[in-house]
């Protein structure tokens, strides 16, 4: 038996739900409605609910990203019973198997700047898990860096505020030859 606890996000479509628990994954990964592994019961549970567009699982807690067609009462109610009668350790360890980590995990930073890696990875992506999203650095580009959002992050109806005032502005006072942020 987990304890969950439930947080709001910024983003309206997105709620996370932390257990209290050790971290049970050490690799990020994201599923969506239309892409992911079917003969895992709990993932299958998840996305039976018709809202359920998404889920993004990270350290010792989970995003659940809805359509808006459901309220969230409805829908935390239906994703805490999932965990309860269907999320193990065993669940997760189905899907650290190789073959479903080579699709579905988000990949880390893979910028050949070390201080653009280091920066991201001790300042973007712990504010932006917090908020049950992540923004990870893909490239860079000349001026432009090449972002992925997962989780929250992608449907965010603030995720311009967040590029523009939570990395933009600060990166460019380490480093300001950077001007544009763009999505992988």
């Amino acid at each position: 038996m987990y304890e969950i606890y439930t947080q709001e996000t910024p983003n309206p479509n997105a709620y996370l739900f932390r257990l209290a628990t050790e971290p049970f994954s050490e690799h990020n990964l994201e599923f969506t409605r239309e892409v992911y592994p079917t003969d895992n019961s709990f993932l299958a549970d998840l996305f039976g609910h018709r809202a359920i567009t998404r889920v993004y699982i990270c350290d010792n807690f989970l995003t659940i990203v809805q359509d808006g067609s459901a309220s969230w009462f409805e829908v935390a109610g239906y994703v805490r019973r999932a965990i309860l009668h269907g999320f193990s350790p065993e669940t997760i360890h189905e899907l650290t198997d190789e073959s479903i980590l080579a699709k579905y995990r988000v990949i880390p930073p893979n910028s050949e700047n070390p201080f653009l890696n280091e920066w991201f990875s001790t300042k973007i992506l712990p504010a932006t898990e917090q908020d049950g999203g992540g923004m990870f650095l893909r490239d860079v580009d000349g001026d432009t860096l090449i972002l992925q959002r997962v989780g929250a992050c992608v449907t965010c109806p603030y995720v311009d505020i967040t590029l523009e005032q939570g990395i933009l502005k600060p990166l460019q006072n380490v480093l300001p030859n950077v001007h544009r942020i763009a999505w992988a």
